[in-house]
């Protein structure tokens, strides 16, 4: 199969120079490249609205079910959306779903959560890639820096809304977010994907991919990008630019009629540079540095899938993750080894078990400094759980009643019981409303308990140091979230579907850093205060979600969103959340080969600690020419409304705290 190649330059209006350079250096190059013909934009907006409402999903139930029957908020990114919609990076795709929050603080620090309140460490957000957790034991959250995916193979994005502990356990707790790839069979040929930009100095993803057998085939891939330095509010060079490269294979094989295999790995390198705030026990007690920083690692990821027929099914999947970060204050090295096994089976007529279970374990290292610890400073542990679910049709193509429960045993947080009940009325194939209501906790990471952290609080007059030295806490308690939800999803004419949500959370046993001491003379000489984490909040969520898509012409689709959300606490704590944000998207097809992508991007203002996140809206736009069914060029335009904003302002605790104290609050 031949190579396909895309170009595309991105401008962003945030600074005004010429951005053509790599558009035009690649071009004078003279690549031979032939076809690999992807689905056509106009095979796409033609599909009716019920094939698109019957898109399968995974991940609200591990198994294969039709959108427009899931008793679940859920929303699905295709593969013809993220090559429209000219975004470069995981998290701005997630803003074309409901309920997401989505906040750049630099070009490579994202905040992303849903349904709570947003910051650069949400650590109540499940984000997998094909099953695999992205989670992070030292921030305990997602680094999405980390996540420089290869976008054109992945074949869709699953954005759970709402409790997920049930399937997927711990930290499951606001949603789950699944980014599932391609087959290697559906990626034959070659791709070629590059271009630059104003802030994205360049990037460049290469695929090849090839038959191995009558059933099996193989796809190899890398990714290189740079990312140039965000400016502060003064318009001063931030030096946080970033540096990424990434490449793996994977191999996928239909063994015989029941059983498939797929294999994948995958290694990265990525050199981000950040601002760090330094502990020193000598004057001047505390320095900037802006040393490069380096995240790196591998992966094999392996799963073997049986169909026996008339419902019953299983499923291995296996995981070795081995990465190292180093982010100058702290370095530290992960190894996770995880086995996870799923059976499926009918009961009967009414019934449908699906039952399993997985153990995890942990070894992990880290390079303390006078700044930042954890005692001790080598450890491994384990995770290990077991779930069933029942699914009972109570009136056929009527009424169904899905029960279950995950019990999850943390060596840190002990047994963890999270179940969950779902009532589903499907009236006629039109409509589906849902109730349901869900108990998910978030797990304990090692941070919480084990954490060494110095800070230089200020100076006394004599010019002596007060400290702040913050520790972990043996005592805390996971915390837990009671959820309900309401949900209407309809096709309301031939050319307009709506999918609504209500949500109602009450999280228990929030932790946040408790009261500070007294100052007191330290065994190391010097006066400090001291705090530690404590479960002291209690917070509530509350809110609505509505998505709706409308073919307004054969040519021309409008996808809008709308989130309201509120959160309230029990203490002073920032918030850090949009009160409403909605979003508006246009895709057309201009003629044969010409298409026109427009994206509206609206937030209300945040209230924080400090004062208020002002509101903002973005506007981003797309024009793509297919040139020759092998050549496609693009030119984005992001953020056209102004030069910068403040998108996210992170609330600094202990670790977090010495973390990037100067950081660009540029476009989101």
């Amino acid at each position: 199969m031949p190579t396909l190649l895309r170009l595309s330059p991105r401008l962003s209006l945030k600074r005004h120079y010429p951005a053509v350079v790599a558009l035009l250096a690649i071009l004078a190059s003279g690549l031979s490249v032939a076809n690999e013909v992807p689905m056509s934009p106009k095979g796409y907006l033609s599909l009716s609205l019920e094939q698109l409402m019957d898109i399968e999903v995974i991940s609200p139930a591990k198994k294969a079910q039709s959108l427009a029957t899931v008793p679940s908020a859920v929303f699905v990114i295709t593969a013809e959306e993220i090559k429209r919609s000219g975004a470069n990076h995981l998290p701005e795709l997630l803003r074309m779903a409901p309920g997401m929050q989505v906040a750049r603080a630099g070009p490579w620090t994202w905040a992303v959560n849903m349904r709570d309140s947003n910051g650069i460490y949400s650590d109540k957000l499940l984000v997998m890639v094909d099953g695999q957790t992205t989670y992070n034991h030292l921030f305990a959250g997602t680094t999405w820096g980390d996540q420089n995916l290869f976008l054109e193979d992945i074949e869709r994005i699953e954005v759970v809304r709402g409790a997920g502990g049930t399937m997927w356990g711990a930290n499951a707790v606001n949603g789950v977010i699944n980014v599932i790839h391609k087959s290697a069979k559906d990626t034959q040929g070659g791709l070629l994907v590059a271009g630059g930009g104003l802030e994205e100095e360049g990037f460049m993803r290469l695929r090849y991919g090839m038959k191995t057998g009558k059933d099996s085939a193989l796809r190899v891939y890398g990714t290189v990008a740079k990312l140039d330095s965000a400016v502060d509010t003064q318009g001063q060079d931030n030096q946080d630019d970033w540096r990424g490269e990434r490449g793996g294979f994977r191999f996928d094989s239909d063994l015989n009629v029941h059983d498939t295999l797929m294999v994948q790995a995958e290694a990265h390198d990525i050199q981000p540079r950040a601002t760090v705030l330094e502990t020193l026990l000598q004057a001047p007690y505390q320095q900037l540095t802006n040393d490069g920083q380096s995240s790196s690692g591998h992966y094999l990821l392996g799963r073997w899938n049986r169909n026996q027929g008339q419902g019953k099914r299983w499923q291995v999947q296996a995981f070795y993750n081995d990465s190292r970060q180093d982010v100058g204050i702290i370095a530290h090295h992960h190894r996770i080894f995880d086995l996870d096994f799923q059976q499926s089976a009918r009961w009967g007529e009414r019934h449908e078990w699906l039952w399993g279970g997985g153990y995890r374990h942990i070894q992990d290292h880290f390079d303390n400094t006078t700044t930042m610890g954890l005692l001790p400073a080598s450890t491994h542990y384990g995770i290990s759980n077991l779930f069933v679910q029942d699914e009972i049709t109570l009136v056929p193509k009527q009424w169904r009643l899905i029960a279950g429960s995950k019990f999850e045993y943390h060596e840190f947080s002990g047994l963890a019981v999270q179940p969950s009940l779902r009532l589903l009325w499907t009236p006629n194939p039109r409509h589906t409303v849902w109730l349901a209501t869900s108990r998910a906790v978030q797990m304990l990471a090692r941070e919480r308990f084990d954490l060494e952290v110095l800070q230089l609080a200020t100076l006394l007059p004599d010019g002596s140091p007060l400290m702040l030295h913050g520790t972990g806490y043996d005592d805390l308690k996971p915390s837990t979230t009671h959820s309900l939800e309401l949900g209407w999803r309809t096709v309301a004419a031939e050319n307009l579907t709506l999918d609504n949500t209500l949500f109602y959370s009450k999280t228990q046993d929030v932790i946040d850093v408790g009261q500070i001491t007294a100052p007191a003379l330290d065994p190391r000489g010097f006066m400090a205060i001291s705090g530690r984490y404590e479960n002291r909040i209690e917070r509530k969520q509350y809110g609505f979600e509505t998505a709706l898509t409308w073919q307004a012409l054969d040519w021309w689709q409008w996808q809008a969103t709308f989130t309201a959300l509120g959160v309230t606490n029990n203490t002073l704590t920032s918030l850090n959340s949009p009160h409403y944000r909605a979003s508006l998207h246009s895709q057309m097809n201009l003629g044969k080969n010409w298409t026109l992508d427009g994206w509206l991007y609206s937030s209300s203002r945040s209230q924080i600690r400090t004062g208020t996140i002002p509101s903002y809206n973005r506007i981003d736009l797309r024009l793509a020419w297919q040139v020759t069914p092998a050549l496609e060029l693009s030119f984005n335009v992001q953020n056209l409304l102004d030069k910068q904003h403040v998108a996210v302002v992170e609330v600094l605790k202990f670790s977090r705290a010495s973390v990037v104290l100067v950081r660009a609050l540029r476009a989101a």
